[in-house]
């Protein structure tokens, strides 16, 4: 973490610890653990398969998780995240893709002060504001197989998996408008820069409490949301861009054949001539289906992304949903029309 980062959150520690005495009858403290798991395998072909940057075949776990959430008197909590990604689970920001092979590292290490509904501070390592992809990740997306390549690629944080070191405040305004906002102040890129990131949500049916989001509630929610997201001073993970805008949009609603999504993105930068952008639209069918003793139920959906580096993306797959984000299966064929580079993946998801 940097200087700042560090100073900031040895204060919020400071503060945990000195009012730990007259506070006893306060809100209780508790602590809340948690983990995911998230594996498969995948079988590439194609000329072009170095470009997309893919394996021809690979198999096992993509990454492990735990969580750690720990609050106290109401107002202050505490959160520490670990990853182990293996072997091409991508860059930890140190420039050593292999250096995640089977490795340990600290994913989110954050203290968070909640004054009120619409303001809170969050002080240590997380992800920064940004698109709806990013803050949903790969366990509250709408895929199980690593999601679209081009969404959220050039947003992030010199930490890997788009976390940085940073401050932030947020919150919802109140009244008659479910507007939520994120405004934060970071390191950036690898050279620690420093970045500012800002985000605007506007809720239109459900609210979306929280700092995070998710791409879809599989039915618990009626969503119509509309997203702004901004990134300045950033390399994005290393990356040569500097400026980063976003404009993203969730529909979600139930109807009597099931729940429809339709999640959209398009992005810009002014490093980029073309403007990368990303469809998904699925319907996650009323009727459970069993697989075995498995039970869930079906959610076909198609997804078109143009990022500018692996060209056109095409995907057409079906999930088993078992229990929303906690559990689901899916199967997926990908193409990479510029590329011409195909395959076929199958993912497993699992979070307690």
């Amino acid at each position: 973490m940097s200087k700042t980062t560090r100073v900031l959150f040895a204060v919020v520690a400071c503060a945990f610890v000195v009012t730990q005495a007259p506070a006893q009858d306060a809100a209780a403290p508790s602590v809340t653990v948690g983990g995911g798991i998230r594996g498969g395998a995948s079988w590439i072909s194609g000329d072009g398969v170095d470009a997309v940057g893919a394996d021809k075949s690979s198999y096992g776990l993509n990454d492990v998780r735990l969580y750690l959430n720990a609050s106290a008197y109401g107002w202050l909590g505490v959160e520490i995240n670990t990853e182990t990604a293996m072997e091409g689970a991508g860059d930890n920001g140190d420039g050593d893709p292999a250096a995640l092979i089977n490795d340990v590292k600290i994913l989110d290490a954050v203290a968070k002060i909640g004054l009120s509904d619409s303001f809170n501070i969050w002080v240590g390592r997380f992800l920064a504001p940004s698109d709806r992809a990013n803050l949903s990740g790969p366990y509250y997306g709408n895929v199980g197989n690593g999601g679209p390549s081009g969404s959220a690629y050039y947003f992030g944080g010199n930490n890997g998996w788009g976390r940085d070191d940073g401050i932030a405040v947020w919150g919802n305004v109140g009244g008659g408008m479910n507007l939520k906002y994120q405004v934060g102040l970071f390191d950036g890129d690898l050279d620690d820069d420093e970045m500012f990131a800002g985000r605007l949500v506007l809720n239109l049916w459900d609210d979306e409490p929280g700092y995070y989001n998710a791409s879809t509630y599989y039915g618990e929610k009626q969503i119509l949301a509309i997203g702004l997201s901004y990134q300045d001073g950033t390399g994005s993970g290393g990356g040569p861009f500097e400026d980063a805008v976003e404009l993203d949009l969730l529909v979600e609603k139930t109807l009597d054949m099931g729940t429809v999504t339709l999640d959209a993105a398009v992005y810009d930068y002014a490093d980029v001539d073309d403007s990368p952008i990303s469809i998904f639209v699925g319907l996650l069918l009323t009727g459970d289906v069993a697989i075995g003793p498995i039970s869930g139920k079906p959610r076909p959906y198609i997804r078109y992304v143009k990022d500018g580096i692996a060209g056109d993306e095409l995907s057409i797959g079906i999930q088993h949903v078992i229990d929303g984000h906690k559990a689901h299966l899916t199967l997926e064929y990908t193409d990479f029309s510029d590329a011409e580079v195909g395959g076929v993946s199958i993912g497993a998801q699992f979070q307690f």
